[in-house]
């Protein structure tokens, strides 16, 4: 029988390197979507008005955006990024395995499962007919996390891909096995399948954090810079984004259908911005950021309901103020939105870059 549609309870999305046998399943995952771009080029010729022809000759384009709860670190270990807690004991800068040349980190698998019609992935125990949208070698471009007064914090991925497949099987006692999308430089398929386990709604013991029990802080002096302004321990906070770009560039070479690689553009700057109802002001003198403009550390934890245990914590080092922009009219509350920056640096340099800590159960 003819399915009638597909909605949220019968999809899950999972992440797995390009080479491994199992896919580990993204909890929390509120939204996804993925686009297919194909680049064409005319072949004209004198003599005929319409082209002979429409070459495909760069190669196709898959992009899949996705966004979920902000929680205490699987979604992000699962993506590539180094979450303190989980792979490593130490800070270490997060994204330094996406920007290495390790292809089991910086490039993933992703598979948008969809099993029957009413069904709930969670639930899925019996041997029935799936069916799986395979992203292969899927690059994050993108990492940016949102936590405003009033919302749920939710983390936006977008990611860039070089190939998709479908596949339509016969689940095993929950576990799919789906044909590896990944392919190499020249067109080849990867090898092997990848197997989708059973759904679950994670091993978290929170259902998500919120923004009631988000203790920010930013850093020493307790003013922007030396300028003045707002005085920081005092702002009343409304939101809060920290934001990270990773754009690649494709690296080509004749005889190949693919990139070989695909480099990441460097330097790669991180950004968190805050906009906050005013509250007291500090003194400073804007001249004296010439002479003194001193980097400092943003930070952002989340903890549980109402408690003090830590889930999961952003932290920017080596930040210094971009800008600090005030606004007031009839009617509202005065506002200010500031912006800081900073520089990722290399695995090894834990004084500047952004930094995430989660825990592991």
């Amino acid at each position: 029988m003819a399915r009638n549609r597909v909605i949220y309870q019968s999809q899950a999305l999972y992440a797995a390197s390009t080479g491994d046998s199992d896919a580990g399943q993204l909890i929390r995952v509120q939204d996804v979507s993925h686009t297919v771009d194909i680049a064409r080029q005319d072949i004209n010729e004198f003599g005929k008005l319409a082209a002979i022809d429409r070459a495909v000759v760069e190669p196709p384009t898959v992009g899949t955006d996705f966004s979920y709860y902000l929680g205490q670190g699987d979604n992000e270990t699962g993506i590539g990024l180094i979450v303190r807690g989980h792979q490593v004991s130490t800070d270490t800068n997060c994204i330094s395995g996406l920007i290495s040349n390790n292809g089991s980190i910086n490039q993933k698998n992703l598979y948008v499962r969809t099993v029957a019609e009413g069904e709930d992935v969670a639930n899925i125990s019996s041997s029935v007919e799936e069916s799986a949208i395979g992203i292969g070698n899927a690059y994050v471009t993108d990492y940016t996390i949102n936590a405003a007064v009033g919302d749920i914090p939710t983390v936006n991925v977008s990611t860039e891909a070089t190939n998709m497949n479908v596949t339509v099987a016969t689940s095993a006692a929950g576990v799919l096995t789906a044909n590896n999308p990944g392919i190499h430089a020249d067109g080849s398929a990867v090898d092997g399948s990848q197997n989708l386990p059973a759904g679950t709604t994670g091993d978290q013991s929170f259902g998500a954090l919120r923004p009631g029990d988000i203790e920010l802080t930013f850093g020493s002096p307790d003013y922007p810079n030396e300028l003045g302004g707002a005085k920081l321990s005092d702002m009343h906070v409304q939101n809060i984004s920290f934001n990270l770009p990773l754009g690649r560039t494709s690296l080509n070479k004749l005889g190949s259908k693919y990139a070989y690689y695909k480099a990441p553009d460097l330097p790669i700057t991180a950004t968190m911005n805050a906009s906050a109802i005013m509250s007291t002001a500090a003194a400073g003198n804007l001249s004296g950021i010439l002479c003194s403009d001193a980097s400092r550390t943003v930070s952002a934890r989340f903890k549980t309901d109402c408690g003090s245990t830590e889930k999961f914590v952003v932290t920017m080092k080596g930040a210094t103020l971009d800008s600090q922009n005030f606004s007031s009219s009839i009617g509202d509350n005065q506002t200010v939105d500031l912006t800081w920056s900073a520089q990722i640096g290399s695995a090894t340099d834990t004084a500047n870059g952004l930094f995430l800590s989660g825990v592991q159960v």
